[in-house]
Formats: structure tokens, sequence, C-alpha cells
């Protein structure tokens, strides 16, 4: 991905996360003339699921798909009108989330893919899994993970995960265009093994007694 993006691609439930995402989204968007895409996906049939807050009724009944349809375009709508005046398209697909978001990306070309950041637990868990979990299983373009979001969409603080310290790699150079652009504050974050994991010949844990010093 160059810098700015030209299109960025939103994944919705209409969880306070995703909104939070959608904002920041815009945000960027503003400030760079980015296009903004806003997808919510939902399985059909018998075993229909539509973002988080439904799981709980379809544990005693299975919603309605049109009238769940018609549900989503109206929340979709809603929350294009909160971006405003930017231009906003809005996808209703069918199918696991991750697969559809990931569907989409390759045949929108989108340059950003921002998705709220949530913690599920206990069977939400179990159940739904975590979208953006399985979307940065495939690689692609860069995945932004929002936590909060102010209403004006500034990123104050942006971390990065490095697998490898003491290289460079494509999502941090990114992260520092994007920290420089946004005048934000950027966190490099490498986690250490625990002593005596079994690695590879490209990470500092080989020794694992001497891990900290390198």
């Amino acid at each position: 991905m160059s810098w700015p993006p030209r299109r960025i691609l939103v994944g919705t439930d209409f969880s306070s996360a995703s909104r939070a995402a959608a904002r920041a989204a815009a945000g960027l968007a503003r400030r760079t003339g980015a296009e903004i895409d806003l997808v919510h996906a939902f399985r059909g049939g018998t075993e229909l699921v539509t973002g988080y807050e439904p799981l709980d009724a379809l544990l005693l009944r299975a919603p309605d798909p049109a009238r769940a349809r018609a549900h989503i375009e109206a929340e979709l709508a809603a929350l294009a009108a909160e971006l405003a005046p930017l231009a906003v398209k809005s996808h209703v697909v069918q199918g696991p989330p991750a697969a559809e978001i990931l569907a989409l990306r390759e045949r929108l070309e989108v340059d950003l893919v921002a998705l709220g950041s949530v913690g599920l637990r206990g069977l939400r868990r179990f159940l739904l899994g975590s979208v953006a979990d399985r979307v940065l299983r495939r690689p692609g373009c860069p995945l932004l993970l929002i936590r909060d979001a102010n209403p004006a969409g500034e990123l104050k603080t942006i971390v990065v995960a490095q697998e490898y310290p003491d290289r460079a790699t494509p999502w941090l150079e990114l992260a520092l265009r994007i920290a420089h652009a946004e005048r934000s504050e950027l966190v490099v974050l490498h986690v250490l093994p625990r002593a005596g994991y079994a690695s590879d010949a490209h990470h500092v844990d080989l020794e694992p007694q001497k891990t900290p010093e390198k």
C-alpha cells in the first residue's frame, strides 16, 4: 500500500468499536481524499447472524432474513450519514464476515481495512471468533484495528507489533508514515518468547538466556 490510501474498507457490526473504526477511517479519508466503503456481512437462512447484538436472540429463535436485511440497510444508511459530507458506499453481503471482507477487499482493491477492536469472551467468542484475527491470517493490504476514536477521528496513538525487532517491515514503514501525517504517537511492540521456547533462525530467542540482551 502507498500512502495516502485511495480507498478504505470499514467492516461494521454497528457496535461502539466498529463505529469508532468508521470515525477513524472517515478522519483519514477527509485528510487524504480517500474513498470509504462500509460493509456488513450476515449469514442467511436458519443460521442468520447479524453483528453481535442479535446473537442473543439467535439462541432463542432465528431472525427473518428479509427483515434483518432491511434493518441492516437502515443502519448502514444512518452510519453513512454520520460520516457526511464524505461520499460513502455501503455493501450488504451474505456469508462469514471475515471471508466476505477478504473477498470485498480484493474485488474493490482497497488500500486499507479498518475494523473495531472488540474483546469477545465466552460463548460469543466461541460462536463468532475474531473477524480481525481471520483477516490477519490472509496477508494483503494493512489492517487498522481501532479501539476508540474521538468524533474528529484523529489517531492519537498507533501500536505496531514487530515480529522481527532487528529489521524494518512494510507495516512499520507504513505506521511511520501515518504517525508523521497524523502527528500521532507511535508504539512499536515486540513480545519476548517464554524461556526455552523452540524457535527458528529468524528469531532472537535461540539462546533464551540471552534474549533480553538481544
